[in-house]
């Protein structure tokens, strides 16, 4: 892996940031746009993005960690279930028991 350097900085590509975290390098490039990893686009829209190594570090060290996940419930909450179910009847999918 070469690490391009720049003002004491250094420097790989998005290919290259990919491989070391493990995901494509599109989702590379959406966590740049979200601000979520340091790194430039050099050139027009379809140039590679050069990210900054201790960025990747960082972001790979935070992801081994585990952020807590959103807790998602298994079940609908009872006001969406009869939301759904008043929809429907004026809908006419259900017959009203």
């Amino acid at each position: 892996m070469e690490y391009v350097k720049s003002h004491s900085l250094y420097y790989v590509t998005s290919k290259e940031a990919g491989e070391i975290l493990e995901i494509l390098p599109q989702q590379v490039s959406k966590l740049i746009r979200q601000n979520k990893l340091k790194g430039k686009q050099i050139g027009k829209n379809t140039s590679p993005y050069f990210i900054l190594k201790t960025s990747v570090d960082k972001y790979k060290k935070r992801r081994k960690r585990g952020a807590p996940k959103r807790k998602r419930g298994k079940y609908m909450t009872k006001e969406r279930a009869h939301k759904i179910v008043k929809q429907m009847l004026l809908d006419k999918t259900i017959v009203n028991i």
